[in-house]
């Protein structure tokens, strides 16, 4: 096809056809419609078919059979209208994501969250996220869309205010769905965010209503379910006959910031999920037992009840966490299938000394890689590769996206790593040649002859296809 029809497969077959009052011949690039298309033409007693179809599909679409279901990636433009806090994936409008072609740049961000129930109430990693957006942008020059995937927009998540409604099953699904994805998805994108902030109290101010202490009716605490914590015993969600909430109405993305929702008012009337159950009537609560026996000394009986609008602040760094180190190594790997000069296409941080860890250990893996490429030093890979495993057990677990108890985040992370681990023993040298081949095509696309030049002499072929 040519340029003018980049994109459409062409099929011909013997037929008689109609003209087509909506025949798409035209240049598919102002093409709008996010929908495979089909339309025909008669030419010359062929009936023409031309669709769009895995050809113009970004690499990302084979991080898994359920990519296109499970995960919305985010238009990285609308990082800067959100407003704080962000809503959930389940507020925002269809018109906020885009499916990846060809053409577009797709970014993967790792961070950790501030909080629980929310990554950044605060808004403290909008401005940091939205730069590190627009540098990736201005270096690959993609001529599609930047699309990104970012975990609390790309997938549906609990509530984080009263007015939410509850993920349902089937999202819920599909969230779990996604996790198994993530490793591939970080891979097969164009280049990483990385974000790197300190959410120590030294470093965080309190989000409103955070750390204060209410005394509530234990009759307030029957509307609610409660869940052990660790040690501590807090507020998980309400019971169906309990407090009644809508779901919130679509995020307008066009709206000013100024309308946008708050956080969820602090009152000692409405208990929200994770308040800590401190005491009642002066008696220590650690578990549902000391609730039971806290309640029968006096009646009616009150509860000491920590405010935590958001759920509990994670304050471990960030490289500290299992699911983030997780995502940090998919970055190293990344990194490691490609010359070491390519490494600022492929990572992007506000953070100087986490770009340099990364990149010492892609440098390892590399040469880790190299040497395996004699059958008798494979093992030396497989060493490395392992090493990373053994690390990843050392972190800390905590469930801070509530999806997960601690033991359960452990287990699903560890799981991953091992499956993703087994994966790149047996295929590194294919992933890697898929890496080199995507350098090769952003390149061409923004017409960098020099670069170009460069992934073709490190093996990149001009007349690869894509495997689907």
């Amino acid at each position: 096809s040519s340029s003018k029809f980049q994109g459409c497969s062409i099929t011909l077959s013997m037929g008689q056809s109609s003209a087509c009052e909506s025949c798409c011949w035209a240049d598919v690039a102002d093409a709008s419609a996010p929908q495979p298309v089909v339309s025909s033409v008669p030419f010359s007693g062929w009936e023409v078919q031309h669709s769009w179809n895995f050809f113009v599909s970004h690499p990302v679409a084979s991080a898994g059979l359920d990519v296109a279901t499970c995960i919305d990636f985010a238009n990285a433009s609308l990082v800067r209208r959100l407003g704080v806090p962000w809503p959930r994936n389940q507020e925002l409008s269809r018109s906020a994501f885009g499916v990846p072609s060809a053409d577009d740049l797709v970014l993967a961000v790792s961070h950790g969250w501030s909080h629980q129930r929310h990554p950044d109430p605060l808004g403290r990693q909008s401005s940091v996220l939205a730069d590190l957006s627009q540098l990736a942008s201005a270096t690959h020059k993609a001529k599609g869309n930047t699309l990104a995937f970012y975990d609390f927009l790309s997938l549906p998540q609990l509530p984080f205010a009263e007015e939410q409604g509850e993920r349902t099953e089937k999202q819920t699904r599909r969230f779990m769905e996604a996790l198994a994805t993530m490793p591939r998805i970080y891979l097969l994108a164009d280049a990483i965010l990385l974000v790197d902030l300190d959410f120590s109290d030294s470093h965080v101010p309190g989000v409103p209503g955070e750390g204060e202490v209410v005394s509530v009716s234990c009759t307030e605490l029957d509307l609610t379910v409660l869940g052990q914590i660790g040690s501590e015993l807090r507020v998980v969600g309400w019971r169906k006959d309990g407090k009644r909430r809508t779901a919130q109405a679509p995020f307008d993305d066009s709206a000013p910031r100024s309308t946008l929702p708050l956080a969820v008012k602090s009152t000692a009337e409405a208990l929200i999920p994770f308040d800590h159950i401190m005491s009642v009537s002066g008696v220590t609560v650690q578990s549902m037992e000391d609730l039971a026996s806290a309640r029968q000394i006096r009646t009616p009986a009150f509860a000491d009840v920590l405010r935590a609008p958001y759920g509990r602040r994670n304050q471990v760094p960030a490289w500290d966490r299992g699911w983030v180190f997780l995502e940090r190594f998919c970055a190293m790997v990344k990194v490691a299938m490609v010359d070491e000069s390519e490494a600022e296409l492929l990572v992007f941080s506000n953070s100087k000394e986490l770009l340099a860890k990364i990149c010492d250990g892609a440098s390892r893996l590399r040469e880790a890689a190299k040497a395996a490429e004699s059958k008798s030093a494979k093992s030396e890979l497989e060493g490395v590769l392992n090493s990373y495993v053994k690390e990843l057990q050392e972190k800390s677990f905590g469930g801070a996206s509530v999806d997960f108890t601690a033991e359960g985040d452990r287990e699903a992370v560890i799981s991953i790593m091992k499956e993703l681990v087994a994966d790149l023993l047996v295929n590194w040298a294919a992933k890697a040649s898929c890496q080199r081949q995507r350098l090769l095509i952003l390149a061409v696309s923004r017409g960098d002859a020099t670069a170009a030049k460069r992934h073709l002499e490190a093996g990149g072929d001009p007349n690869w296809q894509d495997e689907q």
